[in-house]
């Protein structure tokens, strides 16, 4: 049987996974909220166990933005990963989202501020370290 080395430094295969919104406004710029750190990212949280993908956009939304989801595009999610602050690996899966309107209200207090931006202010953005990965995706997630 094979014996674990304690001086073996394996990394630990659990992964948080998050869902990300990608939303767009009728300007086709794209939806960032910024934390009270200063730092930038897409909408979005934690999958909770149980939980359908559909569910969690949602509730996500709610939480943060106070805004509705009418439609979620499954046919095209981005996927990214990080190494996130505990040292676990964070995955994050970000989803195109039709809202219902285009009222944000922030109602996390972990949320400072929120605007609308295009790919090249996206790409000059200060975001989260776990976040930045999004930014391979600019070419692909932008209409037209």
């Amino acid at each position: 049987m094979l014996q674990p080395d304690a001086n073996l430094d394996i990394p630990s295969p659990y992964y948080r996974v998050s869902l990300k919104a990608i939303v767009f406004d009728d300007d086709n710029r794209l939806l960032v909220i910024q934390t009270q750190d200063g730092f930038w990212e897409l909408p979005g949280g934690g999958w909770e166990h149980g939980e359908s993908m559909q569910h969690c956009l949602r509730r996500e939304m709610m939480e943060e933005l106070c805004l509705g989801v009418k439609h979620i595009d499954f046919k095209r999610i981005y996927p990214y990963s990080s190494k996130g602050r505990t040292g676990h690996f964070r995955l994050k899966l970000a989803v195109p989202v039709t809202v219902q309107d285009y009222d944000v209200k922030i109602s996390d207090p972990d949320i400072k501020a929120h605007r609308f931006v295009t790919p090249q202010q996206l790409a000059k953005l200060d975001m989260v370290d776990s976040e930045s990965g999004i930014k391979q995706h600019i070419p692909r997630i932008w209409p037209g």
